[in-house]
């Protein structure tokens, strides 16, 4: 796997598995389209979502939700939760010595 945030990429994505792959066009976190492709790269399915300029909408809006209702968390994703995933993560950062600047 590989990511970055300090380099201009196509930010798309593909996931796969022993049977099929995903793969995101546009920006993974605002896709344009998702198809599920076959191991003998035939298209499976595919979908267009709905929306399709609002990456990270759903997280802005919960928190603004959250924000007005004066909550310091929100019941979608819960702190400690966060926290777990955030702990996981770093794990696996730690694990294949992967660190930021500044770290």
């Amino acid at each position: 796997m590989n990511t970055t945030l300090f380099a201009r990429t196509p930010t798309t994505a593909s996931i796969s598995g022993t049977r099929a792959r995903l793969e995101i066009d546009g920006h993974f976190y605002g896709p344009a389209a998702v198809r599920l492709i076959g191991r003998d790269h035939e298209l499976i399915d595919s979908f267009v979502p709905a929306q399709l300029d609002g990456g990270l909408c759903y997280e802005a809006a919960e928190a603004a939700r959250c924000i007005a209702a004066g909550r310091l968390e929100s019941d979608l994703m819960p702190l400690d939760e966060t926290l777990q995933i955030t702990r996981v993560l770093d794990g696996i950062r730690g694990d294949l010595g992967v660190a930021f600047p500044g770290e």
